[in-house]
């Protein structure tokens, strides 16, 4: 497994063996990781608390410890001690050999009625709910990443053989090689025909294998990918029709990215809260990069359909009488025509009384 601190060189320049299926494994994790570090922004960190190590412990280890002791740093370190009556670790055992600091921390539980002692107290913050991290999940795929580009790469290279020719004698073979360097040349090549008619010279063929398998081999590795991104909420489409998909196809699985990715983000902000309570600063985290335009999107979207649900229900509340405009414009015709018959009746009253 992957620590922090690194044990291991990092070197980039180092070769890829492409038949080694650690050394694929652990480029592919590194490249996954590089991808998962801009996924949440933090703000109002101090100098001594980078959020690259924040980030860095939480995704790969599950959890980080936050502590003062000259300053106010994260810490990697083992959670132990006896368990409270959440059953949860309560001390936190740093040893860092830069400091010169090996310590056991009391970790500090919102739900303690003691107070935060920064001599003594350390916070933890969790990277999900149940403290995994993001390696497993990223160690899983770049296991069946590893393992089918090597299928792949086999599969390339046997597909340049179609077919082997084989010799019977000394004269045979050196025809054949004259025969193959002439191919590769560009020259028009030619043999014997007596060895053919001899057997001297005879192909086998060797790769049956059609272009069929290569295809699903860059499918199958396309779906690991996109399964992947899936996994921490980018829609990345696998959908394996060979013609075009429409917008719903597209849209599918937008319900099944939200979950872990929002979970993290709760977690993270449980975490700035309490560096905020215990230490006094101003620490806020959200989405950054491709996962905070998504997040914009979606939420416009829902904004939206709320809005169109809202005029559907308002339309719906309207009086009938709206709907039947005729007999609005009937009433008053009917009003107007009382108008002269009360008119000629005061008239008449009028000329009695003459």
């Amino acid at each position: 497994m992957l620590g922090f601190p690194h044990t291991e060189s990092l070197n980039p320049n180092r070769r890829i063996d492409f038949e080694n299926v650690e050394t694929l494994k652990k480029l592919h994790v590194r490249m996954m990781l590089n991808r998962c570090m801009r996924m949440f922004k933090w703000e109002g960190l101090p100098e001594s608390l980078p959020a690259r190590f924040i980030e860095q412990n939480l995704m790969i280890n599950g959890f980080v410890g936050i502590a003062e002791t000259d300053k106010i740093r994260a810490y990697f370190g083992g959670m132990g001690g006896v368990l409270d009556e959440y059953y949860l670790p309560s001390v936190f055992i740093v040893a860092n050999p830069w400091l010169k600091l090996n310590k056991e921390f009391t970790i500090y539980r919102d739900y303690h009625e003691s107070e935060f002692n920064k001599e003594e107290n350390c916070i933890i913050g969790l990277n999900d709910t149940f403290s995994y991290g993001l390696y497993p999940l990223i160690e899983k795929y770049a296991i069946q990443l590893a393992t089918n580009e090597i299928t792949l790469n086999v599969a390339d290279i046997n597909s340049r053989a179609i077919n082997i020719l084989t010799a019977t004698s000394e004269s045979a073979y050196n025809s054949i090689k004259m025969f193959l360097k002439d191919l590769v040349k560009g020259k028009i090549a030619h043999v014997r025909e007596s060895m053919i008619q001899d057997n001297d010279v005879r192909s086998l063929p060797f790769n049956s294998q059609t272009n069929s398998g290569i295809t699903n081999l860059i499918e199958l590795q396309q779906y690991y990918k996109a399964s992947f991104y899936n996994e921490i909420g980018l829609n990345a489409n696998y959908n394996m029709k060979r013609e075009s998909i429409q917008q719903n196809e597209s849209d599918m699985n937008h319900d099944s990215l939200r979950p872990l990715i929002d979970d993290m983000l709760y977690q993270r902000e449980q975490l700035a809260d309490q560096m905020n309570k215990c230490f006094g600063l101003n620490v806020s985290v959200e989405f950054d990069s491709i996962w905070a335009q998504r997040m914009m999107s979606e939420d416009a979207i829902l904004d939206q359909e709320i809005a169109a649900a809202e005029q559907m229900e308002e339309a719906a509340e309207e009086p009938e009488t709206a709907e039947n405009p005729d007999q609005e414009s009937a009433e008053p015709d009917a009003d107007a025509s009382e108008e002269p018959e009360e008119d000629q009746k005061e008239g008449e009253e009028d000329e009695e009384t003459v």
